[in-house]
């Protein structure tokens, strides 16, 4: 575990198995929060080196759920956000919403994160009449509400004085340590593959518009994440009228996990997910198998946007740990009587927990020194 996130060594999953089912399971579990990001990119990378092409009303589905993964995301950072200042109904109405929008999710495939809704070539779970028009009606009052939380956020003055001119990431900076998402957006840099890059419906009847704030505080990022949320809603009622249309009385493909990749090839899928850009990378041998896979998201392309000198100080942190040696504490040396000193790291609490501890026969010594460095050094 090293720099907030966990490297679980997936891109070497993805070489040990020919089973295309499980690398697909492998891609939407790169990032809990982003599964229908990664399986999306994952799903079009195969397809391209397969060489064939999805129906557009596959396309539609699959950008819808992209859409709603990103409007669960984004009301959950501003229930997030709200919980940090003190908000407690902007909080609970965010929660509320969120989980509107994951059980819509779940409705839909059976799953909240939208895991196995994405498969290369085809789906298990086709888009219904009576599953778009649920879907429909729920994405309009989650804005609907929204939209209301947004206003009372704009609304009160002591909320504005907490988030305006606060963690302020000016657009230089912002470009300098190669932020992306809608941290970027947020700081004037309008870094977005749905128009940049665009793929699939994006490159098509959808024509996506970016969200840029300038001012870089924390009041322009929570801005950015409301419009996205109303923008997103406005794009599934789009590709849901857009699905009626392409769908007509063809029937649904189901998925291909053994369709042959052209050998010795490389092709990539790259869509724009919540956090930001999401691209993996397939390399095939010669024999039409995946002999490398590279699961690009936020802390790759970090190192490649990145000034050279703070991709540099990234890298060598690359491959850092929190493990350490443990000193275990042995019954014998709680029957002679060690003393164990133990670091304050949240007044009161610790007070009464030496009292459970000396109890129980331990003999603990509460340090009185508060700071960071005594926390560090009590969660080794």
């Amino acid at each position: 575990i090293a720099l907030g996130y966990q490297h679980r060594d997936v891109e070497t999953a993805f070489e040990t198995t020919a089973n295309r089912l499980r690398q697909m399971c492998l891609a939407e579990s790169v990032a809990g929060d982003s599964a229908v990001a990664h399986a999306t990119a994952f799903a079009r990378a195969v397809e391209k080196l397969a060489r064939r092409e999805v129906p557009a009303a596959l396309e539609c589905e699959r950008t819808a759920a992209l859409e709603l993964e990103r409007m669960a995301m984004q009301i959950a950072d501003t229930g997030a956000l709200c919980m940090d200042v003190g908000y407690q109904l902007g909080q609970v109405a965010s929660e509320a919403l969120r989980t509107m929008t994951i059980n819509t999710t779940q409705a839909w495939c059976g799953n909240r994160f939208g895991k196995g809704l994405i498969r290369p070539l085809g789906t298990d779970h086709p888009l219904t009449a009576e599953k778009a028009a649920m879907i429909r009606a729920n994405v309009r009052e989650i804005a609907r509400r929204y939209d209301q939380v947004r206003r009372d956020i704009k609304s009160s003055p002591s909320l504005l004085a907490r988030f305006e001119q606060c963690g302020i990431v000016p657009r230089d900076e912002m470009q300098r340590i190669g932020g992306v998402g809608q941290a970027a957006r947020a700081s004037g840099l309008a870094r977005d593959i749905r128009m940049s890059h665009p793929w699939g419906v994006f490159a098509g009847a959808l024509r996506h518009e970016n969200i840029v704030k300038t001012h870089g505080d924390v009041m322009a990022r929570l801005m950015v994440r409301c419009r996205e949320v109303l923008q997103s809603a406005g794009y599934i009622d789009r590709l849901l009228d857009l699905h009626g249309q392409e769908c007509g009385n063809a029937g649904h493909p189901r998925p291909d996990y053994a369709a042959p990749l052209a050998p010795s090839s490389l092709a990539f899928g790259l869509v724009e997910g919540w956090r930001g850009e999401t691209c993996h990378v397939l390399l095939t041998d010669a024999e039409g198998r995946i002999a490398a896979e590279i699961a690009r998201t936020v802390p790759r392309t970090f190192t490649e946007k990145a000034a050279p000198e703070v991709a540099e100080r990234f890298k060598q942190r690359e491959g850092a740990t929190t493990e350490f040696p443990r000193a275990v504490f042995t019954q014998e040396m709680k029957d002679a009587g060690y003393t164990i000193l133990c670091p304050q790291m949240a007044p009161i609490h610790f007070d009464l927990l030496m009292d459970i501890f000396q109890r129980n026969g331990y003999n603990l010594e509460l340090l009185p020194s508060v700071d960071h460095g005594a926390v560090d050094a009590a969660l080794k």
